[in-house]
């Protein structure tokens, strides 16, 4: 069932997003041939409605995610929704998956619509940048391997906290929009909601920042070039247990967060 409310909501959001997407792409292969001209009001005007379709997909994307879980789950159409044989947690799973991949897909329109725009102007330098950052990241693998630090394993970690770090953010996102709606802020919901996200926000960051500040209590480094190669190796174990920490640390948010909207949906529901 959770694959099919996944579907459901992949669906709803494409309906905008994907026009929003394919129009970008447009803009910046006609951005790409303009720069070839000697028309600078042209040229200005694709940049600035390029730049302009950039900032609607971020504001739209964030603008959905909130708007799809207000609506569905805490308004009118949450009777609909909760009548539905599946949990509150398979409902906010389904509506948290969809909105991390709108997210990622948004990031890679960006690129894309970057990479678009320069192979109308040379193919060929594009292929030699390419080449160029294939080589640079095995050079830095090799070096780094030197002192001890794996470059794919920093990568792999690093990737991981993106997604925990952009899951529990949306995850806040509900929580406090679900926190909005309880009885006790019946007549100023919205407001409600706002300081909410604000307050856990602030609880997070200060549970993370004494943590961080417990790891790195104490270390005092002079970095000189008689001691740079082993300075980059405590660095990489610095980064690593960062890593580490912080991946727990957005772990037990999001569940944290996570099962305490299911809960406040499931048991304290009140739906306009």
């Amino acid at each position: 069932m959770l694959g099919k409310l996944f579907k459901y909501e992949f669906r709803a959001v494409a309906r905008t997003l994907v026009p929003l997407y394919l129009a970008t792409l447009v803009l910046a292969l006609v951005n790409g041939f303009a720069t070839r001209f000697d028309n600078s009001f042209f040229t200005g005007l694709m940049i600035f409605a390029l730049t302009a379709f950039g900032i609607a997909i971020f504001v739209v994307t964030i603008v959905l995610i909130i708007q799809r879980f207000w609506n569905n789950l805490l308004k009118d159409e949450g009777y609909l929704m909760f009548t539905l044989p599946v949990s509150p947690y398979e409902l906010i799973a389904s509506k948290l998956l969809s909105a991390l991949i709108w997210i990622i897909l948004g990031a890679v329109v960006g690129v894309a619509s970057m990479l678009v725009w320069f192979i109308p102007l040379n193919l060929d330098a594009l292929a030699e940048l390419f080449r160029n950052f294939g080589q640079f990241v095995r050079e830095l693998a090799r070096y780094l391997s030197e002192v001890d630090i794996s470059v794919y394993s920093a990568a792999i970690k690093l990737g991981i906290a993106m997604l925990l770090g952009m899951l529990t953010e949306i995850q806040m996102l509900y929580l406090s929009m679900a926190v909005g709606q309880l009885p006790a802020f019946s007549k100023h919901k919205a407001a409600a909601s706002f300081v909410s996200f604000i307050l856990i926000n602030f609880i997070c960051q200060k549970m993370t920042s004494l943590i961080a500040n417990g790891v790195y209590d104490g270390i005092d480094y002079v970095v000189t070039p008689e001691n740079f190669q082993h300075f980059m190796g405590v660095f990489g174990n610095m980064m690593d247990v960062s890593l580490n920490i912080g991946n727990l640390i957005n772990l037990a948010a999001l569940l944290l967060t996570f099962f305490a909207t299911g809960w406040i949906l499931k048991n304290k529901l009140n739906l306009e």
